[in-house]
């Protein structure tokens, strides 16, 4: 494993965890305000899907889908740039007699 195999795995962990966190409060979210909203105890998929649109729309949640937004792009960098490390590490071993 190279060093930055070493500095990129927990960079990767804790980028997780943070973007599972955001996806685990915005769901809970949407699942009470779904519930609020029809006073049902299991909201069905048209209520979930009026709720993500009221996520997706409202002026309120902006804040929120950022968060997510560059949690997830900063998640999708790490492990790319995590890929072409492993890519590149691998070609010299490749090439030797």
């Amino acid at each position: 494993m190279s060093l930055f195999h070493t500095i990129l795995l927990p960079l990767i962990s804790l980028t997780f965890a943070v973007w599972a966190f955001l996806m685990f409060r915005t769901l809970f979210d949407q699942r009470r305000r779904a519930v609020k909203r029809t006073g049902r105890q299991f909201p069905g998929p048209i209520d979930t899907l009026a709720e993500w649109r009221h996520w997706l729309t409202t002026p309120e949640r902006a804040r929120d889908r950022k968060q997510l937004l560059a949690a997830t792009l900063v998640l999708f960098t790490l492990i790319g740039l995590t890929a072409f490390i492993a890519s590149t590490d691998a070609i010299p071993t490749l090439n030797r007699p």
